[in-house]
């Protein structure tokens, strides 16, 4: 079931993505799985702007978490190979009548120092307070952090862990996601 789901989901992305994708990124382990695709919007001198999409899987409870947003990223100051962004996120699920929306503001950095010739990691927060977050959710918290290799240009290996976190009216704290996950990384 995971491989079609996990084969779903790759087929999917790049359907959608084909006309000029920029990033797409494959993260799994045993019980879950993560499509992420990333789209150049605008490139200016002092930063760009891009559209995220992502669809994460739990084997085990079935859910589908899909995600939808936009953002900016640039370079401050003069630091070779350092990003930082912001991106306003919609995520949201419907699992046997337990429904959630969260619009997240999250903040990212990325550094991928020359002198590593290759390494680079990335940390990511989204926050999303109770006046944001919708229907059987009061908040919404999602954080993580991985690391990557290039083994050339274009494609990297990557591992990761990420951490979901949703305060639910009913049931008090969920947490979706506490996992590593081992994926790839292509740039297109």
């Amino acid at each position: 079931m995971m491989f079609r789901v996990l084969l779903t989901l790759v087929v999917v992305v790049l359907f959608v993505g084909s006309a000029s994708a920029r990033t797409l990124s494959l993260g799994f382990n045993d019980e879950t799985a993560q499509v992420v695709y990333e789209q150049l919007l605008t490139r200016e001198a002092y930063g760009d702007s891009d559209m995220r999409a992502r669809l994460w899987y739990d084997e085990e409870s079935e859910i589908f978490l899909g995600s939808a947003g936009v953002g900016v990223n640039g370079s401050p100051g003069n630091i070779p190979g350092f990003k930082t962004g912001i991106k306003v996120m919609a995520n949201g699920y419907d699992k046997n009548s337990v429904s959630l929306l969260a619009v997240s503001l999250g903040l990212l950095a990325d550094y991928t120092p020359p002198f590593l010739q290759g390494f680079g990691a990335t940390a990511e927060v989204h926050y999303s307070p109770s006046v944001f977050t919708f229907l059987d959710a009061k908040d919404y918290l999602e954080t993580g952090v991985s690391i990557r290799y290039a083994l050339m240009p274009k494609a990297a290996l990557m591992l990761s862990y990420q951490n979901i976190l949703v305060d639910y009216e009913d049931f008090g704290d969920v947490r979706l996601d506490d996992t590593v996950r081992i994926g790839v990384r292509i740039d297109f």
